[in-house]
């Protein structure tokens, strides 16, 4: 059995492990997307819809370029994009624990909740309030701005014993979205600190299309064990799993 929030998670990942697939495709079938001596940097370039790429000079190296700076692009989306899915999967979570009536003192600890008055008036149902109350928990946990606090406080809230090696692996690549948003992907002295092997200070981070696979493996790792020990401990009710 699964969790419906697992089984979203998984669904979502697929669709950009197929765009990552198509820009290793693009690079591996570079030489028949122009032809020698053509005057375009790729021959279906057409100046009315593409006059950027109309504009520019026709070379292996401006080709090479383009499809650098477009794999650069959907590695950095990706992993800004694996951080938003992991923080939906665990919102869910929260939300479907607490509709199976987990201890709401325990589930919301010490985590300052804000809901605001109007949001409750209109959510229309108990289910909708609910899920309001665990994004609340979920934002206030974020907003510590310490992923690693975020990912062992919801294990240890829900008692769950997620081993910490699945949350050290999966770690860096989910660290590395806040660099992508606030840094423009520069690494700073505190992420090379705890994650030496990835950066260099003041240096942006190097993606490729191996790390890109390595993040997928290890967040999907972290998250199906979470998800494991939510069925097993039946922390959510059958109506939020599936086969």
């Amino acid at each position: 059995m699964k969790t419906k929030p697992y089984v979203r998670f998984l669904n979502r990942v697929a669709h950009y492990d197929a765009d990552i697939e198509i820009a290793d495709v693009f690079s591996r079938s570079l030489p028949a997307l122009h032809t020698a001596g053509g005057l375009r940097i790729f021959d279906a370039v057409d100046p009315t819809h593409h006059p950027r790429l109309a504009a520019r000079v026709p070379s292996p190296h401006n080709r090479r370029l383009a499809l650098s700076h477009l794999k650069s692009t959907l590695y950095s989306s990706f992993l800004k994009d694996l951080y938003e899915d992991v923080s939906a999967y665990l919102t869910d979570i929260l939300a479907a624990a607490a509709r199976h009536g987990f201890d709401p003192k325990r589930l919301v600890g010490d985590v300052k909740v804000e809901v605001r008055p109007n949001d409750i008036l209109t959510a229309g149902n108990w289910k909708n309030v609910v899920e309001l109350v665990a994004q609340a928990i979920f934002r206030g946990l974020e907003n510590r701005r310490n992923t690693k606090e975020l990912l062992t406080r919801i294990n240890s809230t829900l008692d769950l014993g997620v081993q910490a090696n699945r949350i050290k692996n999966a770690l860096p690549y989910l660290e590395m979205r806040h660099l992508l948003v606030h840094k423009d992907g520069i690494a700073d002295s505190k992420f090379c600190d705890e994650f030496p092997t990835f950066c260099s200070t003041g240096q942006k981070l190097q993606l490729d299309y191996l790390m890109i696979q390595d993040a997928r493996r290890a967040v999907t790792a972290l998250v199906e064990e979470f998800d494991n020990k939510v069925v097993a401990k039946g922390i959510v009710s059958r109506t939020d799993m599936q086969p």
